[in-house]
């Protein structure tokens, strides 16, 4: 009786790892021209005059404002952003925020999940919420645990 469940675990653990390492493959690939984000300050390095900084420090579990502010007399042609966040070397599932359109900033709230290592690297990957094919702005920090 047993082993269907143990054959279904290996299954499931199996398909796990694929999809862990094929995220892995993707992220490194397009990750080439990230900025990076100080935790101790919530500032990130602009691109392309695009600036993307957090409300306050970088905490975990606590609702953080997100502002991406676009260069002055920037289109704005879309209302809404996706903010995707993962964990760079863990899986640490999927954390979405919506950033809405406000002037030429987009603002919306995320929360970064806990992680029990000492440190987390992380991925955030801002996106137009349409799905369009236009290849995301991407931020990398390091959070280390006090």
């Amino acid at each position: 009786m047993r082993h269907p469940f143990i054959k279904l675990f290996v299954i499931g653990f199996a398909i796990a790892v694929l999809l862990a390492f094929n995220y892995r493959h993707f992220a490194t690939e397009n990750d080439a021209f990230a900025a990076e984000c100080d935790a101790k300050t919530g500032l990130c390095k602009s691109i392309s005059g695009i600036a993307l900084s957090f409300s306050e420090p970088i905490k975990v579990n606590v609702p953080l404002q997100l502002t991406l502010t676009l260069p002055e007399g920037a289109k704005q042609p879309v209302s809404k952003l996706k903010a995707t966040l993962t964990g760079q070397d863990m899986y640490m599932g999927i954390t979405e925020a919506t950033l809405l359109q406000q002037g030429n900033r987009y603002v919306g709230e995320i929360r970064i999940p806990v992680c029990t290592t000492e440190t987390m690297d992380w991925r955030l990957a801002i996106s137009v919420a349409d799905g369009s094919d236009v290849e995301p702005l991407i931020y990398h920090f390091s959070m280390t645990q006090p």
